[in-house]
């Protein structure tokens, strides 16, 4: 089972791109790739050393020869491919969380603008027009019919 590298979405093999994401998917790039050339053997074969022979550092001289380690190309890809697995895990999970977050978020944003709507909805009423008894001028309230004053009946 091979998964993307960027995003973590489950590949098959044989898909060079993530659906998803569009990050090219190594493993399918490296078993497409053409047979490694002879050059690249030759050197390879040079480089590699026998597993049995122990890590070792000689002297020369005042010089250090290089530490030689057999490592087999199928380990790295192994290790490559569970780092891999790793990762991809990893993005997903947090993009678990981010969505999650998002959602939240999402919500405490709709609630705050319906509070902020049923604020502006409570606000007080603007006054209305003050109404003043035309016999004695007093002020009287404005949904009154009589001035409670001096009794005059109102218009």
């Amino acid at each position: 089972m091979v998964f993307c590298s960027n995003c973590g979405t489950e590949l098959d093999e044989n898909q060079k791109f993530c659906p998803e994401c569009g990050t090219r998917n190594e493993v399918a790039i490296e078993e497409a790739a053409p047979e490694r050339s002879e050059l690249a053997e030759e050197v390879e074969s040079e480089v590699k050393t026998d597993i049995s022979e122990p890590v070792t550092e000689e002297k020369k001289g005042s010089e250090k020869s290089i530490l030689k380690i057999d490592i087999k190309e199928q380990d790295v890809k192994r290790a490559k491919e569970k780092a891999r697995k790793g990762f991809g895990s990893a993005l997903r999970m947090a993009r678990k969380g981010i969505d999650r977050g998002i959602e939240v978020a999402e919500k405490g944003i709709d609630s705050a603008k319906g509070t902020i709507e049923e604020r502006k909805a409570r606000k007080k009423a603007p006054p209305e027009e003050a109404k003043y008894c035309p016999n004695c001028g007093q002020k009287v309230p404005a949904d009154s019919t009589f001035c409670t004053s001096c009794g005059e009946k109102l218009e």
